[in-house]
């Protein structure tokens, strides 16, 4: 199959990845790829080399438009839409079979679109106001949506799911992951190290059960970081980096 992997454009898909949508889309890229699929990635220009990638940016956004400073300005948004329409006019135009789309844009959900290509959309976050109105009018024949639980169904559609609508829990590689039957005594979180993803409370649930903990992941949130996390390292609570 031909298939148009949609990436979003805050950050760059590849390793080491920024986060969990970042590690996702290059894993499904990846992996259709090796399967024999015909994928193209459409993502920041800086992504992963190794995939064959059609620009939706030149750049990631987050590197010429940090976004503590620029969400939800003009310029940004304009800068982002331009790139998804000149994106999703391609995608149109390129003999696609499918699409898988991650790209948590308005523009690659429109109806009109969903009715040239099939597509596939993943909804990596909980509802928002800027997205929520289009995904709800975009569960049509021809458009697949997909949540990772169904907690996030019930937030995306309170008042039931549409039939094009479901629950496809996120995957892991076991050979990138390999099951142990026995740990060693020890605890791992990793993520952004941001508020919505809670390192403190690990570091503090950690600390209560005499666990020693590994934070793992980008510091995103220098901040909250610095604030809230680093005075609760020591010897048993530590920080590994960014893997």
């Amino acid at each position: 199959m031909r298939i148009a992997v949609l990436g979003h454009v805050r950050q760059r898909i590849g390793q080491p990845f920024a986060g969990g949508m970042e590690s996702h889309c290059w894993h499904l890229a990846s992996g259709l790829q090796a399967r024999g699929h015909d994928v193209v990635l459409f993502a920041a220009g800086d992504s992963d080399p190794g995939l064959t990638l059609d620009p939706v940016l030149p750049v990631h956004y987050e590197k010429a438009f940090p976004g503590a400073e620029h969400r939800g300005h003009a310029p940004l948004i304009a800068h982002i839409d331009a790139g998804y329409e000149a994106a999703c006019d391609r995608i149109a135009a390129g003999g696609f079979d499918v699409v898988h789309n991650n790209s948590l844009h308005r523009f690659p959900i429109e109806p009109r679109r969903t009715a040239v290509v099939p597509t596939v959309t993943s909804l990596h976050v909980p509802p928002y106001d800027a997205l929520h109105w289009f995904v709800r009018e975009s569960a049509v024949p021809g458009h697949r949506l997909t949540v990772t639980s169904r907690r996030q169904l019930a937030a995306w559609w309170p008042e039931g799911a549409p039939p094009q609508a479901s629950v496809l829990y996120n995957g892991i590689d076991p050979d990138l992951w390999p099951f142990v039957p026995q740990g060693d005594g020890h605890a791992v979180w990793c993520g952004r190290m941001t508020r919505d993803k809670g390192p403190r409370f690990a570091a503090q649930a950690a600390r209560l059960a005499g666990i020693p903990l590994t934070l793992f992941g980008a510091i995103e949130d220098a901040e909250y970081w610095a604030a809230e996390v680093v005075p609760l390292l020591d010897d048993t609570i530590r920080y590994g980096g960014h893997i």
